[in-house]
């Protein structure tokens, strides 16, 4: 099964292509990003090029999988790269990790893969969307394929409210299960 997990901001952003903190991400909210690490640790990610290239290195204790059309694309060691979520899919379906483990499977992004993960959309089991009420001028955006999915297909499992404190930011995690 496929998952989804993402953040958004309240204009359905997801970041900014030149973005120079060290998330990667125009926000920082440290308990959001303990839920990704908690969420994510031990199982398989997968993610784009461009998100590949803000992590500069694989994120520990997980299978870390980046999908490129490029096949120049090089990045560190510890990615492993596929040039199709087809393939990549496959591979992992296959592989003695996922057979012998049982972990989830993870799309974190960007945009784009997280929008062709749709057309995989027999295989996603649950989003985990956080969505940060205020608008960060990103000029990355999710579609609103993954809303009209959402509306669609998935039950809202659960809805918490929460504040950060350090970033004076309101935010919500949800967990969406398909129907």
């Amino acid at each position: 099964m496929l998952n989804i997990i993402v953040a958004i901001d309240s204009e359905g952003g997801i970041g900014q292509e030149n973005c120079n903190t060290k998330n990667g991400l125009p926000w920082n909210i440290k308990e959001d990003l303990q839920y990704f690490k908690n969420l994510t640790e031990n199982n398989i990610i997968i993610m784009g090029r461009k998100t590949a290239d803000k992590f500069k290195k694989p994120l520990p204790n997980r299978m870390n999988c980046v999908i490129s059309s490029n096949k120049e694309y090089r990045c560190g060691e510890g990615f492993i790269i596929y040039s199709t979520l087809e393939e990549c899919l496959k591979d992992i379906n296959v592989s003695d990790y996922y057979k012998l483990e049982k972990p989830l499977v993870f799309i974190i992004g960007g945009a784009k893969l997280i929008e062709e993960s749709m057309n995989f959309n027999y295989l996603i089991d649950k989003i985990y969307l956080t969505i940060i009420k205020k608008n960060f001028n990103c000029d990355i955006k999710l579609s609103g394929l993954i809303t009209d999915f959402i509306l669609e297909r998935c039950n809202l499992v659960e809805k918490i409210e929460k504040f950060d404190k350090d970033s004076n930011l309101e935010y919500y995690n949800e967990i969406y299960s398909i129907i």
